[in-house]
């Protein structure tokens, strides 16, 4: 699955995602996910500390700081609840994030505005993170010690919410680079169906747990706001 414009409606009567409000919230978002990214690369230029105890090696220490770690959040560590989501492990995989963010998270802050969507950011990466854990604990097959980076259950909240703001609506589905056209409520089960294909055949490589608990995060937020969005449209037209 890729990014979904997922609340993009035209014609009277119908939502619109159109207004010019600026997007602070979704780009600022992208910004800071690939300047952490850069400052990931940069200290692994750093020359490791040498010390009596061992090297501290700058990249190692970043990433225990900031990526989600099960034994950390058991310390105490609750901060990479949310930090976690900021980190990614290479190119491909913040630029999927990114590109998706750009196009869901964007058209939904426009139609939510940035509060709103600052706060199914934040909710989101939390549900995440949550989903990620439970997984480890659920599931023999993957390390008891794993971590996690990335954005993708922000993204996968985004998509949530959209598919219950915009549910017969047409939205764009990106596969790969093909564009594909359908109603909203397609989303519901073409992510199950994703799901179960990661929890089957995927376990070791993707978060799933991080990707259904950001999911479900959106989908549940995406309903409380749904009747308050209608009222709200209809005050503003």
């Amino acid at each position: 699955m890729g990014p979904t414009d997922a609340v993009h409606r035209q014609g009277p009567g119908r939502l619109s995602a159109g207004r010019p409000d600026p997007i602070p919230a979704t780009w600022g978002l992208c910004g800071l996910c690939v300047a952490v990214f850069l400052l990931g690369l940069a200290a692994q230029a750093v020359p490791p500390l040498h010390r009596g105890g061992g090297d501290f090696v700058w990249a190692r220490a970043f990433d225990l700081l900031f990526a989600l770690r099960p034994e950390a959040i058991a310390q105490g560590a609750l901060w990479q609840a949310l930090t976690y989501a900021l980190l990614h492990g290479h190119w491909a995989h913040l630029l999927i994030n990114v590109a998706g963010l750009a196009v869901t998270g964007a058209t939904l802050e426009r139609l939510l505005g940035g509060r709103r969507t600052l706060t199914l950011f934040a909710l989101g990466a939390a549900a995440g993170a949550c989903g990620f854990l439970g997984s480890l604990l659920a599931d023999p097959r993957l390390p008891s010690a794993g971590a996690c980076v990335g954005a993708s259950a922000i993204l996968t909240a985004c998509i949530g919410a959209a598919t219950t703001l915009a549910w017969r609506e047409r939205v764009t589905l990106w596969v790969a680079i093909v564009p594909l056209r359908l109603r909203a409520w397609w989303l519901l089960p073409l992510f199950l169906v994703f799901s179960v294909c990661e929890i089957l055949l995927w376990p070791a490589v993707t978060a799933y747990g991080a990707h259904l608990g950001g999911w479900l995060a959106g989908l549940a937020l995406g309903c409380l706001w749904h009747r308050r969005l209608i009222g709200w449209l209809a005050d503003w037209k």
